[in-house]
């Protein structure tokens, strides 16, 4: 490996260091922020996804729950005669 400039002194040295260590912690620092926008945004939408998941299941178990009614129902067993016999209980 060839040095760029054999004549630098030992203050241009680390002051070239110092310039590149900052620029390293600030292009670091722009990386971190990025990557927590980034899985900050993943996990509001997947918050999103479990609320719509959550709001289908409700509805899906009123469906089977309306849909058990009418089975009852179709069956012949009306909810007045369930009434009858809890209220002489």
């Amino acid at each position: 490996m060839t040095d760029p400039s054999p004549n630098l002194s030992l203050k241009d040295l680390l002051s070239g260091v110092s310039v590149d260590v900052q620029l390293l912690a600030v292009q670091t620092i722009a990386l971190a922020r990025l990557e927590a926008s980034v899985a900050s945004s993943t996990l509001a939408w997947s918050a999103v996804a479990v609320i719509v998941s959550v709001f289908i299941a409700l509805a899906g178990a009123a469906v089977l729950v309306s849909a058990l009614v009418l089975i009852v129902i179709a069956l012949g067993l009306p909810a007045g005669r369930l009434r009858r016999s809890s209220a002489s209980c």
